[in-house]
């Protein structure tokens, strides 16, 4: 990893990575709001890749590096609020169904006694 910038920023891959977590968060975040469903597998990835990055980041630049990350997470805290929506939302529809097919399947029972 290079040093630092003449602009005392985080080398360029640290930007580069942390451009492809946040457009990777912002495009899960669309598809949660369209109700669809998300796979975070390249999520994990990037995020793993750009904490590897970071890893590698002289501790004099550290803060830099933190700056320059610290917006991904209001974006993570607003994906992960919208995932447990999601799954609240697909749990308590499961849960009808169930209760619906359980209490059909008693009315066929009580009809066929």
């Amino acid at each position: 990893m290079s040093g630092r910038t003449a602009t005392g920023d985080p080398p360029r891959d640290i930007h580069e990575e942390t451009r492809k977590v946040a457009s990777l968060i912002n495009a899960a975040s669309g598809l949660l709001a369209e109700g669809k469903m998300v796979d975070l597998a390249g999520l994990q990835r990037n995020v793993d890749t750009l904490c590897q990055a970071l890893r590698q980041v002289p501790p004099k630049e550290g803060q830099a590096a933190r700056e320059t990350i610290a917006s991904l997470l209001d974006g993570l805290d607003t994906l992960a609020e919208a995932l447990t929506a999601q799954y609240q939302d697909i749990t308590c529809r499961l849960e009808g169904a169930v209760r619906r097919q359980a209490a059909a399947a008693y009315d066929r029972s009580r009809d066929d006694a």
